[in-house]
């Protein structure tokens, strides 16, 4: 009887250990069918989410609508990584009138792009202090630029509106085969670069070849150009900010003397042709020089193209003197009324990427990016203009900065100014005078 108890007891443990042990099993399998199911409603919400992306468009503006093309181009790499996101590049051509003037009227009535090129200083802060386009001082994708990159895209309370981009700057292109033919060198001084003129013009050839109809090219290209060499570079560009300077001074009347010089050795026509006339003058070699601007190489078409051509930066004054190379950079900024701001963020990130940069660098001549990093050139003259500005001396163009914030401004009075000289209604101390009149009108720093 007691061992039938006993066994009776045995089958009764044995029996319960069976059922904990399929209840636990049970569990087991409940919980894990559970975590599976919460995994693939994860993986569902979060395919959902990416299907449920509605497609969205951003769009880019720039002055460069001669690049169409190449923009195009990488916008097609940026679509095709976010399949959703498709970027567009909406260039404001010449013909539409003043950039500056054409982006400010979209943007005050609500139909500013997304992303857009900015000019230095002036011209640019002028969107951040109208709250057109965001601050991006604490954005990572500012963080691989040093601070001087941000010269002429900070406010004056140090916000960064804008995204370092291009570089660019003016020199003179030459033919190099026509200086070979007549045995001429880059010359050291300013008073080599006249002798130049003297004996391409005692062989029949036109030294310098421009077009002035273009009052743009005045204030962009030929006076700060010439002027930063009598100012001495950045140090005297302050001054002429500061009012140290002013535009009766010595430097700026010996600027007007230089300009009058110059054009003197330029096509008998240069009020009459527009700049880009010029250009196909210069290419069919009916001038040695062309004083310009570093994207002159963008109009190159390397098919008809039949001769070298070289750079070179402004003589100095004297001898040893500095050679500086009036250079500056433009940035991009950030919509602060975007439709879309995170895909709007995307594309600014991409275009500091080096894959766009390093893309860019091998679609377009005559480009030079602001971004760290060793880069392939489309040419050897862009790469070689881009050795002369990093080597440097470089300055920023002298009257781009505040001058332009009251009326009338120093460009519209350079603009005036330089063609009556040309044409010889003013004398050069009454071009300069001209233009300091002008700006004591309104500018604090020339009315003492």
């Amino acid at each position: 009887m007691k061992l039938v108890k006993n066994i009776l007891i045995y089958f009764l443990v044995i029996t319960f250990m069976i059922s904990i042990g399929f209840m636990a099993s049970s569990c087991k399998t409940e919980v894990a069918e559970e975590t599976v199911e919460e995994d693939v409603a994860e993986k569902t919400v979060e395919e959902d989410v990416a299907e449920a992306k509605e497609p969205v468009t951003v769009t880019f503006t720039s002055w460069q609508a001669n690049s169409a093309d190449a923009w195009n181009g990488l916008f097609e790499m940026f679509n095709d990584k976010y399949d959703y996101i498709t970027a567009v590049f909406e260039p404001i051509p010449d013909e539409l009138g003043d950039y500056n003037t054409v982006l400010g009227t979209r943007f005050s009535i609500g139909e500013g792009p997304d992303v857009t090129q900015l000019h230095i200083f002036d011209r640019g802060l002028l969107y951040f202090t109208e709250g057109y386009i965001q601050d991006l001082t604490d954005m990572d994708v500012l963080k691989k630029y040093g601070e001087s990159s941000f010269v002429g895209g900070k406010a004056p309370g140090g916000e960064k509106y804008g995204l370092p981009f291009l570089s660019s700057g003016n020199g003179i292109y030459y033919n190099k085969d026509i200086f070979a033919e007549y045995n001429l060198e880059v010359p050291d001084t300013w008073a080599e670069l006249i002798e130049i003129c003297e004996t391409l013009e005692a062989n029949g050839i036109q030294p310098f070849i421009g077009g002035g109809l273009d009052v743009w090219y005045y204030e962009e290209i030929l006076f700060p150009g010439i002027a930063i060499k009598f100012l001495d570079g950045e140090e005297g560009r302050q001054k002429l900010l500061s009012g140290e300077i002013k535009f009766t001074d010595k430097p700026i009347i010996d600027t007007f003397k230089a300009i009058e010089e110059i054009i003197s050795y330029h096509n008998d026509d240069f009020l009459a042709i527009e700049n880009g006339a010029s250009y196909e003058l210069f290419f069919a070699q009916q001038g040695a020089m062309k004083f310009e601007g570093s994207w002159l190489e963008r109009a190159v078409d390397p098919e008809t193209q039949e001769f070298e051509i070289g750079f070179f930066t402004p003589p100095p004054i004297k001898a040893g003197d500095p050679r500086y190379m009036q250079w500056g950079s433009n940035f991009i900024g950030l919509s602060s009324n975007s439709k879309n701001p995170a895909e709007a963020l995307l594309l600014l990130e991409f275009m500091s990427s080096e894959e766009f940069i390093q893309g860019y660098l091998r679609l377009v001549p005559a480009a030079w990016m602001v971004a760290p990093g060793d880069y392939e050139y489309i040419s050897d003259l862009t790469k070689e203009i881009g050795e002369l500005a990093m080597a440097g001396p470089t300055v920023n163009n002298p009257i781009v900065e505040k001058l332009n914030d009251g009326q009338p401004s120093v460009f519209q009075l350079i603009e005036e100014a330089i063609p009556k000289m040309i044409a010889g209604e003013f004398t050069p101390e009454q071009a300069a005078a001209h233009v300091q009149e002008g700006l004591e009108i309104w500018y604090e720093p020339y009315q003492n």
